[in-house]
């Protein structure tokens, strides 16, 4: 299912923790993907929770 939100957004992967920063268009692959706005309420708290850096959509850091 293709993503029609706004971007940027981070996709999390609740079974793997991964974490990307998406800025492109992309589709939505696995049941566990959570989307996550940057200035959302809960965006730093994850992030903290998880403990894990954050790639970019090409697999940077």
């Amino acid at each position: 299912m293709a993503f029609k939100g706004d971007l940027p957004v981070i996709v999390f992967g609740d079974h793997t923790r991964s974490i990307k920063y998406v800025n492109r268009r992309f589709a939505v692959g696995a049941e566990g993907v959570k989307i996550l706005k940057k200035d959302g309420p809960y965006y730093a708290y994850i992030l903290r929770l998880i403990g894990q850096p954050m790639e970019d959509s090409t697999g940077g850091t």
